[in-house]
């Protein structure tokens, strides 16, 4: 007779039993934390309950002007920082970015050894192995800024990319399932951090004003700005400037804070209509 108090042999049962106690812990966050605090608490939570070890929470959207897909923000969990900024360099490589950029919003899965044999992506296998990641998944939905509508809301997309270390546990159809299904969660959660911390914010504003952006910039984030409005990359730019290109994009992030803008596109845009190029 199989006893009650037995290990369920299903953990992602086990998982969807307690998602409405999860939901409840995934929202509270969203309500007391800052956005940085949230986003890895969340992406943490979500690898406990999927079965993750490492993660990105980015945002981007396609280049109107280039149709090249750019990163505005990104959060890294569990790995090193520098996952991200070596990705530039193998990025041409990548088959998985390519259809990411094309189809956002269809999950995708990737085993690192089975998917990056070939003799022409095996500089992304490399890559990945060097950061301890033997499978990953990936999926985003639509993702509208505060205050945006229409075409720039529906250019934009917040994703998470999930990362496992072992490269013979594929993520199995449950997995699968479960990621995609609860992802939705994850964004509208992440919607409300910021809703209400930006809400916070502007009565820190009323009590505490700021100076004009133009203050605000460093000097060296006004180069960073310049370069990009002149089409440099964030590599070229970092070659000329004699920086890194991790360091080239902390600035670029900082000047799109303060800009209030979330790609190169609207930086520039913002820019001049400040003034400030």
């Amino acid at each position: 007779m199989r006893s009650h108090h037995a290990a369920d042999p299903d953990p992602l049962r086990s998982a969807a039993h307690a998602l409405p106690a999860e939901l409840l812990i995934l929202y509270e966050s969203a309500r007391v934390l800052s956005l940085p605090q949230f986003e890895l608490a969340a992406v943490r939570q979500l690898g406990r309950l999927v079965g993750f070890d490492g993660g990105v929470w980015g945002i981007g959207g396609s280049n109107r002007s280039t149709g090249v897909f750019e990163i505005s923000h990104a959060t890294l969990l569990d790995r090193p920082s520098r996952l991200l900024s070596e990705y530039a360099a193998v990025a041409a490589f990548d088959p998985v970015t390519a259809a990411f950029a094309q189809a956002p919003h269809r999950l995708q899965t990737v085993d690192v050894l089975r998917d990056y044999k070939a003799a022409g992506v095996r500089p992304v296998r490399d890559y990945l192995q060097a950061h301890d990641v033997g499978q990953l998944m990936l999926m985003g939905v639509p993702y509208c800024p505060a205050g945006e509508s229409g075409a720039a809301a529906n250019a934009a997309v917040s994703w998470i990319t999930a990362y496992r270390a072992p490269a013979d546990r594929p993520f199995g159809a449950r997995e699968r399932d479960l990621f995609q299904a609860l992802l939705p969660h994850w964004q509208c959660a992440r919607r409300l951090c910021a809703a209400i911390h930006g809400a916070r914010d502007v009565q820190e504003r009323e009590i505490h004003p700021t100076p004009p952006v133009h203050e605000r910039l460093s000097p060296r984030e006004h180069q960073v700005l310049e370069l990009v409005a002149r089409g440099f990359t964030y590599a070229d730019s970092a070659q000329r400037l004699g920086l890194s290109v991790t360091t080239v994009y902390s600035h670029a992030r900082s000047v799109y804070s303060k800009l209030g803008v979330h790609n190169k596109t609207e930086a520039v845009f913002e820019a001049h209509q400040l003034g400030l190029l």
